[in-house]
């Protein structure tokens, strides 16, 4: 043997092993959501054990993970819940469940019931009632069943499989028969077919409405039902390419990809320069991490149209990925260059054009190449005008003026505030004397919290996934979620799938699960409780994922100060954690504890309660806040002022409007001015100016004549008002100021 077949054996060999690897694995990955769909529905029943629908969908799971007698459990609970009224699919499924425990004669009575509850749907049963019977050895009555549903125009495959059971029989001239028949019907599907026009669509409107109305499902199992009623539509019409695509659309929405990829190949043999196709397909690969099969994809799109840019930034996107950075940097060149031939032509440059270059820039930054980035940006997009700019408000007063290159910054957290590099790409992260302490790398970046930040490299929609990072920008969780929010309790709620039918969980600081992605959405961990949302009911786990209070109400907000409030019906009442209620009546609404304190509404009237469900201020006022510092404010006849905790007035009732208190203050308004008045009900600052925020630190940022500024506790002008924006919230730890003028020019004297 030569050492060139040596070479081709061993590499068959790899391709064979890859092959197979490729399939365990999506297995595996079938075999893991269909696991977490048991569990999601176990959950379920256990709120309400009569919902027929959470049986067949955990049965249909048991099958997937080959556990076929709790999947036979389920099906035949179905047809104890129909009450003798069942459907012709619940004889399916039991008939399924049948077969793979090898019970094969009940899996025949089970698709005869299905049979007689539904006449004409008995096509479709009769290969799998033609299996049954070969697997019992009754081979006769296989090919009985088998010659009927061949009559119904079953495909080449089915002559062959009549052949074999003629040759087991022994009748081999039948046998021989079917096998010519095979080979020349064969011969003939494998033929190219040309489509047809989109006439057929016109004439039948109603599968259209199929395939659109999967897309805005929240509801997987809902999407499918109507891409299958769809896809039946389709085999009774001529072959169109465009009903093709909009399914493949709908597949796409619902991550089915390998029916997904099946009609791309469809729509891509009728039309090789179709570009959507090939970002849909490739997009799709990227997200399910097969970047080699991406690249494949967007090679041979190329092909047929080496001018697109979408194409080619996709590829150098995931190259870039690969860790290719050689050849990610040839490809972003290319999008490059064809962005400036557009430019060059007169076509204006599109906002994907300049979002591709963006992303390029920040590739380039994240390489450590800056020059050849800034000049990237200089020579596509232009120099850019210098506008707005950014100044930092210390709590002396003091301002800081930020670099002309600092595009925009939002607030501070931990010492660090996320903002944007305009001569440069992306967005990073400042010290308090305006420093870069993380470099401008991300499409976008979040506050910090427990010294971690969110983060994205990618603006994409689609392929956008967030991970974290710490404060000296290193990344601690990939970038791998399709959403995620801070931490709280050293745990971090994430969402697998779309923001409509995705489902939530938790990681812990090193990106373990820790709660498995089970539910429809979840608040932040508070006293080490969550409140999880189950489809319409709500309950509470603890940091380790456990159902600790049961999912059975209709709202529910989060714990805070050992108790939190949840909603039966139409009314409120509230649970400590042990989800023992608080001995007290119902309430229409309610606030949080705090305090000691909880403001609640009876018949259409505030008032409060303590910690042991007592009624301390009778409900009496149209409106009332928070208690913090032991005073509240409250509303009466129109008018809000201070209470204490016995429901007694504080300061006069002559202000319209109020906002909750923080840092000992409450801002006031009367006549549409704005002031602060105290928690002893003491005016502080009378109300003078057009608008304010709360005081960060001694400084509180103040309007008045379409200026900010920025006054103390005294109401004295410490900045003079001379900016057009501000950003400064309690949540910040620095006040930021905006401007579109010269800072020099100061609005009022």
């Amino acid at each position: 043997m030569t050492f060139e077949k040596v070479l081709a054996g061993v590499k068959n060999f790899i391709g064979i092993v890859q092959f197979v690897a490729e399939g365990i694995g999506e297995s595996h990955k079938q075999k893991k959501e269909a696991s977490r769909t048991i569990e999601r529905c176990t959950i379920l029943l256990q709120l309400d054990s009569t919902v027929i629908d959470h049986y067949i969908q955990r049965g249909k799971c048991f099958l997937i993970i080959e556990q076929s007698e709790a999947a036979l459990r389920d099906f035949e609970e179905v047809l104890n819940l129909r009450k003798g009224a069942p459907r012709t699919y619940d004889y399916d499924d039991l008939a399924e469940a049948h077969t793979r425990l090898g019970q094969f004669h009940k899996a025949i009575e089970a698709m005869n019931a299905a049979n007689a509850l539904d006449p004409t749907s008995r096509a479709g049963r009769l290969y799998k009632m033609s299996n049954c019977y070969e697997k019992l050895g009754e081979n006769e009555e296989a090919i009985n069943y088998l010659s009927e549903y061949i009559d119904t125009g079953a495909g080449s495959i089915f002559y062959r499989l009549r052949a074999e059971l003629y040759r087991k029989l022994g009748i081999d001239e039948r046998a021989a028969a079917d096998e010519a028949k095979y080979l020349q019907l064969s011969a003939e599907e494998a033929k190219t077919q040309k489509w047809e026009s989109v006439s057929a669509r016109r004439q039948t409107k109603q599968p259209d409405w199929w395939a659109s109305s999967a897309l805005f499902y929240e509801s997987q199992e809902k999407a499918a039902a109507d891409i299958e009623k769809y896809s039946m539509a389709l085999k009774s019409m001529p072959a169109d390419t465009e009903l093709i695509w909009r399914r493949a659309l709908a597949y796409a929405a619902i991550q089915a990809s390998d029916d997904l990829f099946a009609d791309l190949k469809v729509v891509l043999k009728e039309y090789p320069q179709y570009e959507p196709a090939y970002t849909l397909w490739a997009t799709s690969l990227i997200k399910a991490d097969k970047l080699d099969d991406s690249v494949a994809v967007l090679s041979e799109g190329l092909k047929h149209l080496s001018d697109s840019k979408t194409l080619r930034a996709l590829l150098a996107k995931t190259y870039a990925r690969l860790g290719d950075e050689k050849q990610a940097e040839s490809e972003f060149q290319l999008v490059i260059a064809l962005a400036e031939k557009s430019e060059a032509s007169g076509e204006t440059i599109s906002w994907r054009d300049t979002r591709y270059v963006e992303y390029y820039g920040g590739f380039l930054e994240r390489q450590g190449n800056f020059q050849q980035a800034e000049k990237l940006k200089s020579s596509v997009r232009g120099a850019e005008t210098k506008q707005t700019r950014y100044w930092l408000i210390s709590d002396e007063g003091s301002v800081l003026a930020l670099p002309d290159y600092i595009g925009s910054c939002f607030g501070f957290s931990e010492g660090l505030a996320c903002a944007k590099n305009t001569k440069g790409f992306g967005q990073g992260y400042i010290d308090k004397d305006g420093h870069w302490c993380i470099t401008p790398q991300f499409a976008s970046a979040g506050w910090f919290h427990e010294g971690l930040a969110t983060f994205s490299f990618d603006h994409e929609i689609g392929l956008q996934k967030m991970g974290f990072i710490d404060t000296a920008g290193g990344i601690v969780v990939p970038a791998r979620y399709e959403s995620a929010w801070s931490f709280r309790e050293g745990l971090a709620p994430y969402r697998v799938g779309s923001h409509t039918a995705g489902l939530m969980g938790f990681i812990d600081r090193a990106g373990e699960e820790v709660v498995r992605p089970l539910y429809n959405d979840t608040g932040p961990f508070s006293q080490e409780r969550a409140w999880v949302r189950l489809v319409d009911r709500f309950g509470y786990i603890d940091n380790a994922g456990k159902v600790v209070i049961p999912i059975k109400f209709d709202g529910a907000k989060n714990f805070n100060q050992g108790y939190a409030a949840v909603k039966l019906g139409s009314t409120w009442s509230y649970i400590d954690r042990d989800g023992n209620p608080l001995k007290t009546i119902a309430f229409e609404e309610v606030n949080s504890f705090s305090d000691d304190v909880a403001t609640v509404k009876v018949d259409g009237k505030w008032g409060a309660i303590d910690n042991t469900g007592e009624i301390i201020v009778p409900p009496q006022f149209s409106r009332m806040m928070q208690f913090y510092g032991g005073v509240s404010l409250a509303w009466m006849e129109g008018k809000v002022g201070v209470i204490n905790k016995r429901g007694c007035f504080l300061s006069d009732l002559r202000f319209d409007g109020a906002e909750q208190f923080s840092n000992g203050l409450a801002r006031v308004t009367r006549a549409g001015e704005t002031g602060f008045l105290s928690s002893s009900g003491e005016m502080l600052i009378e109300p003078q100016f057009d608008e304010c925020f709360d005081f960060v630190g001694s400084l509180a940022a103040a309007r008045r004549y379409n200026y900010w500024g920025f006054i103390n506790m005294q109401g004295e002008w410490v900045v003079p008002p001379q900016f057009n924006q501000v950003q400064s919230s309690s949540q910040s730890e620095i006040a930021i100021g905006v401007s579109t003028n010269s800072f020099e020019k100061t609005a009022l004297p």
